[in-house]
Formats: C-alpha cells, sequence, structure tokens
C-alpha cells in the first residue's frame, strides 16, 4: 500500500528525517528527541535478542540500548539514511552486534570460570601430597590472598 494511504506512517518519515538533518547538522535538541521518540524501539528490539539468562546475568538492557545510541551518535554522519526503515535496519544490526558481542564475553567468563576451577582443583591434590604445615601455609596464603580480592577479582581467579 502506498504511503499516501497512510498519513501517519509520512508524517513519522518526514519528521524522522527533519530531526536526522537537524542532528547531523549539530543540533543537540534534535538528538535529544531522536532518543526520546525511539528509544522504545530499540530497548525493545535489545531485549527481543537477550533472550539467553547468561546474557542478562552479564548486562543490562538498557545499557545495551545506550550502547546502541551511543554508537549511533559517534558515527551518524557516516550513516546516509534515505526511509526510517534504513534507520531500522541499522539499529538492529547495531543491536545485534552489540548482543553477540555480549556472548562472546559470557564465553570468556565462562572459560575463565572453568580454567580457575582446574586451578583450584589442581592445588587441592598438590595439598594431599604436601605435610600437613605445607597445607596449612598454602591454606593461609589462599585465605589472605582471598581478603583482599574484590568478589569480580575472586571470580577471575
Amino acid at each position: 500500500m502506498p504511503d499516501e494511504a497512510h498519513p501517519r506512517r509520512l508524517d513519522d518519515e518526514q519528521l524522522f528525517r527533519s530531526l536526522l538533518e537537524r542532528f547531523q547538522a549539530g543540533d543537540r535538541s534534535a538528538g535529544d528527541e531522536l532518543w526520546t521518540r525511539y528509544d522504545e524501539q530499540i530497548l525493545r528490539s535489545v531485549r527481543s535478542r537477550m533472550r539467553h539468562p547468561e546474557l542478562r546475568r552479564i548486562a543490562d538492557s538498557l545499557d545495551i540500548c545506550h550502547s546502541v545510541a551511543r554508537r549511533l551518535c559517534e558515527r551518524m554522519e557516516d550513516y546516509k539514511f534515505q526511509t526510517f526503515a534504513d534507520f531500522r535496519r541499522l539499529v538492529a544490526a547495531i543491536v545485534q552486534n552489540r548482543i553477540h558481542e555480549l556472548g562472546r564475553r559470557a564465553a570468556r567468563q565462562r572459560e575463565v570460570a572453568l580454567k580457575g576451577s582446574e586451578r583450584i582443583e589442581n592445588i587441592a591434590a598438590d595439598n594431599d601430597a604436601r605435610s600437613p604445615s605445607e597445607q596449612r601455609s598454602a591454606s593461609e596464603i589462599w585465605a589472605k590472598a582471598r581478603e583482599l580480592m574484590s568478589n569480580e577479582e575472586w571470580r577471575l581467579f
């Protein structure tokens, strides 16, 4: 159906183009209005792709949404949109890239956690071969190290 049959769609397209042109010309208020008008759509796009609980544990959907908006703002002059649909496709691609980055980060964290648990198991096996005084010293060192580390550092270790 042509756009003339949908005056609202035509108005949205014209408003988007106007805001985009103003923003690309350096009008920050146009950028604020773009964000206000379209942040919910970006957020929905992010949330629809963050289905895995592990991704939601690593990052908040609003943080990803802000990351996408920051990327758009930083590189807005590089993008040439003919239509609002072009803008939506670009946003979807940026969102998808951010979610993939998040998935890679989750995989790295899992890998580090597994390596850390293997190290602890190896240390426990080594402890069995040590004398009682060596085992006590090792335990005291581990306890002191744990005291000095934040929870995040401990998880990485």
